[in-house]
């Protein structure tokens, strides 16, 4: 997939989170409010790279966006954990927070786009330890003996804070 539109796509959903909060005054603030936009952060990674799980913060944030592709022929789960770390075992005996099955691509050329905005995360799904990511072949847990890495291109637009 070409990455200039991913990154398109991308802040395509950013804007639409950033306008979801509201229009900012001269002040720093959404109009008729005294508190500042949130802080976004976009963590936007191809897992070719760092295999089939990230950890996109150790601390608290409220998920605003996600969009995941899947190159690969058979359906994959993109899963979100409430854990601040990736060690090994990191997932045993947890249950993901949140699953969204990827659908088969079709070919490697027209990968299975999904995208999750503010329309979806509203009010925002807060993770209090943390915020992990995982491709897994297995719903519910992560298993990645058959995930090819290379095969997904993950954005998590999130908010950053104690909730």
């Amino acid at each position: 997939m070409n990455k200039a539109l991913f990154l398109l796509a991308g802040l395509v959903v950013l804007l639409g989170v950033v306008l979801y909060f509201g229009q900012a005054d001269n002040q720093g603030g959404p109009v008729g409010s005294n508190s500042a936009l949130p802080q976004v952060a976009d963590f936007n990674t191809n897992i070719a790279s760092v295999s089939s799980k990230a950890l996109v913060r150790a601390g608290a944030a409220r998920v605003l966006a996600v969009r995941a592709t899947n190159e690969a022929p058979s359906v994959r789960y993109f899963q979100l954990f409430n854990l601040a770390t990736t060690s090994a075992g990191f997932s045993t005996g947890k249950t993901p927070e949140l699953i969204i099955t990827l659908p088969a691509a079709s070919s490697t050329a027209s990968p299975s786009i999904t995208t999750l905005g503010s329309d979806f995360f509203s009010p925002a799904i807060a993770f209090r330890q943390g915020l992990v990511w995982t491709i897994s072949s297995v719903e519910g847990s992560y298993a990645s003996a058959s995930v090819n890495p290379g095969k997904h291109d993950i954005t998590v637009i999130y908010q950053a804070g104690s909730f």
